[in-house]
């Protein structure tokens, strides 16, 4: 199984979300938005782990060494743009 961190979760990061959520090889670990009751709705949808800072996945080495794959957009990632 691969771990995601999926950023950014607008209309296309709610299909991607939806279509990991299903996908037998991926479990979608975090979710990250700028807008955090959006990440807390969506957390909630998909059985995963509201972030409400972008870093912690790629900081933590607890979370870094589990989470094999990180969905982007670089609009939803503030000083990335």
């Amino acid at each position: 199984m691969i771990n995601v961190a999926l950023y950014g979760l607008g209309r296309i990061g709610q299909m991607h979300g939806e279509n990991l959520f299903k996908h037998p090889k991926f479990k979608l670990k975090y979710v990250f938005d700028t807008d955090n009751k959006l990440a807390l709705k969506s957390a909630n949808k998909f059985k995963a782990i509201a972030i409400n800072d972008y870093k912690i996945v790629c900081r933590s080495n607890r979370c870094a060494s589990r989470t094999e794959a990180i969905w982007s957009r670089r609009r939803s990632i503030p000083n990335l743009a």
